[in-house]
């Protein structure tokens, strides 16, 4: 859905997914790959319960980029 630009959509269904994880265990979830990132930031639910891999990969380029 996210690559249709359909991100809320895809928000929503994986809004629904990572409850249904936190009602079993309350544990950040990580985001491994470019679109779950954008669908998570599309779901409403907050930010710091996230592991994004585009933020952590930008994160390492610029690192590396200014050592």
């Amino acid at each position: 859905l996210v690559k249709s630009n359909r991100k809320a959509e895809g928000g929503e269904l994986l809004r629904g997914g990572v409850l249904k994880l936190w009602e079993e265990r309350d544990l950040p979830i990580c985001a491994a790959c470019t679109e779950l990132p954008l669908a998570y930031d599309a779901s409403g639910l907050p930010q710091d319960r996230t592991v994004s891999s585009l933020k952590a990969l930008c994160d390492a380029c610029l690192k590396l980029l200014h050592s």
